[in-house]
């Protein structure tokens, strides 16, 4: 891992723990997360995850997250996939409890000189089984939206990008509209021809329409393994 990315995975660090310094009522989190995947054939890969969040200034645990996913590609710049995702959310005050996440996606990718534009549509419908939520056992259904740029640094392992996220409501109990909100800059860095790394900072709001409206600041770190 060259010096350069080092100094990058500081200043993105300082930057979002600054932010949760001077912010009140925030919440700063991390969320890490190791993934692999590999080819079926040309076209068709599998994938899996592991993930452990901590919320509370990074101090507790909030939650782990398994989950596995295929992909199909249909040619160089469309892909769908679906994938199933069980979290066990770690909540002292309500209990902890079980999701089950179901996801089906549409992406579309385009290589504009060294930039990357994708797009990706997803579907998902999620299960607790939380009793003492305000909607137990209610089945919540989204649309999210997401837009990435990516840029290859010439004669470089690194690539910096930027993200940004919608979660759409569809059957919320009290009102439909735009629920989370995603604001993201990372870097991702090669490392072998079969492992990279990648970190970011994200800035996260969240309205549901049935808690408070909260917000969030999380620095994330991933080990993706492809084989």
């Amino acid at each position: 891992m060259n010096k350069s990315f080092c100094k990058l995975i500081l200043l993105i660090s300082f930057l979002c723990v600054y932010s949760v310094l001077n912010a009140q009522q925030k919440d700063f989190q991390s969320w890490n997360s190791v993934s692999i995947k590999t080819s079926l054939t040309n076209k068709i890969s599998i994938s899996g995850s592991q993930e452990i969040r901590l919320k509370n200034n990074a101090s507790n645990l909030a939650d782990y997250l398994t989950e596995l996913g295929a992909e199909f590609l249909i040619n160089k710049n469309i892909e769908i996939g679906g994938s199933y995702r069980l979290t066990f959310n770690k909540n002292l005050k309500d209990g902890n409890s079980l999701e089950h996440r179901y996801c089906f996606d549409v992406g579309l990718k385009y290589l504009i000189s060294r930039f990357e534009v994708s797009v990706r549509e997803r579907y998902q419908t999620q299960y607790s089984n939380l009793a003492q939520d305000d909607f137990p056992f209610y089945q919540f259904h989204h649309l999210r939206h997401k837009a990435v740029l990516a840029y290859d640094i010439p004669k470089s392992q690194l690539e910096p990008f930027a993200e940004i996220e919608f979660y759409q409501g569809l059957n919320n109990p009290i009102s439909n509209g735009i629920e989370k909100n995603r604001y993201t800059l990372g870097l991702k860095s090669k490392i072998t021809n079969y492992l990279s790394a990648e970190i970011y900072c994200r800035y996260q709001t969240k309205n549901n329409n049935i808690s408070k409206s909260s917000e969030y600041y999380i620095v994330g770190t991933c080990l993706k393994i492809s084989l």
